[in-house]
């Protein structure tokens, strides 16, 4: 068995090495990034270490045992019998070993994915780079483009412009159908809304309260937490007077209990929770205890577009404990880029519900539309 070291500045360039080197039928044992160069330990540039081996005789070979890292060494199988014996005569290495194996075969095919995208034509790779300005996420976008190599991989050349939009788009388009976009359900009794500060939750429960009462004429009732705002009670209590509903204020889980009780002759409760830190675990325990889910219940996790899709999935992963049913969007009027909507489907399998694009009351709201935001997002492409 050959094994041998590379230090290399992409993955790309290791495998054309390892296939030159080793042939077709190498297996990369190891990656890891590490530091080399600079002076005096500063201004080290970043590198990988890739381990690859082959068979030396070109048979096919199951291994699971890792080499050392020396810069390049060769070894046999014959002065190996140890290794290769003790995995032969064990039934719980081999499981490992197929287990190491599957794993390596999808780290390979990764890379050999963005080896492919380097012969991508012209007008993919300029695809890939207006899905990175819509801000889908790297991981998302090889994704989609994977799936053209694989479909396409010999029609490439010869794809137009217009046949590779209208593919990246039926993939959009069957990424937010898969989670089939949904308002309020009308056996819903009380709707929660939860999430950090400033993402205008307040606001949209007023439009989503008199498109309820407006549309289809029922009673609605405003219960709110949401007493360390500035304002925020005030706010929530002019549209309750605008709209003609019963608004009360909670503290505690007890409160909640009695303002439930109160508010039983109504159609809909729509609760306002707090916009805190939600870092800070004792305002996480803070506001689930203020959350008493049920069969008729449904919690709405409310984020804002013009957020940055780290801090979405940091906001979104500590939410995820309150049991989220669906995710509402705001402030599409405030961002060209929509592509944190896809990346939060794909990664967590939220349900979308509604999109925001303004501040008009009760406008400026609406369940989302699959094609209008696929088409913004994929407008600004021209056609042949």
């Amino acid at each position: 068995m050959r094994v041998k070291r590379y230090v290399v500045e992409s993955m790309p360039s290791a495998l054309q090495k390892i296939k030159s080197d080793l042939g077709q039928n190498a297996v990369i044992l190891n990656t890891k990034e590490i530091k080399q160069g600079g002076f005096l330990g500063l201004f080290k540039q970043k590198r990988i270490e890739v381990i690859a081996a082959a068979d030396a005789d070109g048979n096919k070979k199951e291994f699971s045992h890792k080499q050392s890292s020396s810069d390049t060494f060769e070894s046999t199988s014959e002065q190996k019998p140890n290794t290769i014996s003790a995995i032969e005569s064990s039934s719980d290495s081999n499981a490992n070993v197929l287990e190491e194996v599957k794993k390596l075969k999808e780290f390979i095919l990764k890379f050999h994915t963005n080896e492919d995208n380097t012969k991508l034509p012209v007008h993919l790779k300029n695809l890939q780079l207006h899905l990175s300005d819509h801000d889908f996420e790297p991981q998302l976008i090889d994704k989609i483009m994977h799936h053209i190599i694989e479909q396409h991989h010999e029609q490439l050349g010869s794809l137009s412009v217009s046949e590779t939009n209208q593919m990246v788009r039926e993939q959009l388009l069957k990424m937010l159908s898969n989670h089939n976009a949904q308002g309020l359900s009308p056996k819903t009794r009380i709707a929660y809304f939860v999430g950090p500060t400033g993402v205008g939750k307040t606001t949209t429960i007023a439009k989503l309260a008199a498109d309820q009462v407006l549309k289809y004429n029922r009673k609605i009732g405003f219960i709110t937490s949401d007493t360390y705002r500035i304002a925020a009670i005030d706010q929530l209590k002019t549209y309750a007077n605008i709209l003609d509903v019963p608004l009360h204020i909670v503290n505690s889980p007890k409160d909640f209990e009695v303002a439930v009780e109160k508010l039983k002759d109504v159609d809909l409760i729509l609760m306002d929770t707090a916009g805190r830190n939600f870092r800070n675990e004792m305002n996480v325990s803070e506001l689930k205890s203020l959350l008493n889910t049920s069969e008729r219940s449904e919690t709405y996790l409310v984020l804002s577009l013009t957020t940055k899709y780290k801090d979405m999935k940091t906001i979104t992963n500590n939410f995820m404990k309150f049991g989220i049913d669906k995710i509402l969007f705001t402030k599409m009027d405030e961002t060209e880029s929509l592509g944190n909507i896809f990346n939060l489907v794909d990664e967590f399998s939220l349900k979308p519900s509604y999109i925001t694009y303004g501040q008009n009351v009760p406008d400026d709201v609406s369940i989302l539309n699959d094609d209008e935001v696929t088409d913004r997002i994929l407008g600004g492409i021209s056609y042949e």
